[in-house]
């Protein structure tokens, strides 16, 4: 192949992969929401953390693999910006975590109690799942 030819499918290449990772990223947050939620965090706090976090990924990640590829070609801006984005989005989950945290105790507990049924939902059916993966795991082994 001529360089030209392996530049031009470098690039088709960077472009679809790039094309699924904000699919992916919006499924790996939801699960990443219900995780924290499961683990005792609250649904409001998992969700501006989760939310914060992937936003920032994206846009990071977007931006930093844009430029990068500009000047290195498709697959190697993609992967720093995804790399990039990935540190990005835990920085702001972070921040978010902190900021949630500075809020007037009676706010938080306010915002805890309304969304409580919603909590208590996600950890029931997260304790369900596990329960059934745990059952189905010593049937087998």
């Amino acid at each position: 192949m001529e360089a030209d030819e392996l530049k031009r499918e470098a690039d088709r290449v960077g472009r679809r992969v790039s094309a699924k990772i904000g699919l992916a990223g919006l499924g790996i947050s939801g699960v990443g929401v219900a995780y924290d939620v499961f683990q005792g965090k609250s649904l409001v706090k998992a969700a501006v953390s989760g939310v914060g976090g992937t936003v920032a990924a994206g846009l990071t990640g977007a931006r930093i693999g844009a430029l990068i590829g500009t000047f290195a070609g498709g697959p190697v801006g993609t992967a720093a910006g995804a790399v990039l984005g990935w540190g990005a989005g835990l920085a702001v989950s972070a921040i978010a975590d902190w900021g949630y945290d500075q809020l007037p105790k009676g706010l938080r507990d306010s915002i805890e109690n309304g969304t409580r049924p919603v909590e208590n939902a996600i950890r029931d059916t997260g304790k369900a799942m596990l329960d059934g993966m745990t059952k189905a795991w010593d049937v087998i082994f």
